[in-house]
């Protein structure tokens, strides 16, 4: 039996809502290797240069699905390649 090995990079994001905001993907990033692997990703909300909570209502995005996928904030690798995580983000 032949075992496929599956290697990912996710370049991951950040970027601003306000002024003085900024949401980070946590870790910003990451590498899987083998089809077990996968990785707990979260939007982290930046206020005056310090993490002030976890993003609930993010969802995230893979820019490509045939490298990497999101469930329930778990990145989950399916092919060999790159691939960002990006966010939308609700903001109320």
């Amino acid at each position: 039996m032949i075992s496929r090995v599956l290697f990912s990079t996710l370049l991951l994001a950040t970027f601003s809502t306000r002024a003085a905001e900024t949401v980070q993907i946590i870790p910003p990033r990451i590498t899987l290797h083998g089809q077990a692997a996968h990785q707990r990703v979260l939007a982290e909300k930046i206020q005056n240069k310090q993490f002030v909570g976890e993003i609930t209502n993010a969802v995230f995005i893979s820019s490509n699905p045939r490298v990497v996928k999101i469930e329930n904030g778990i990145a989950i690798p399916v092919g060999d390649g790159k691939a960002k995580i990006l966010i939308s983000v609700l903001c109320t």
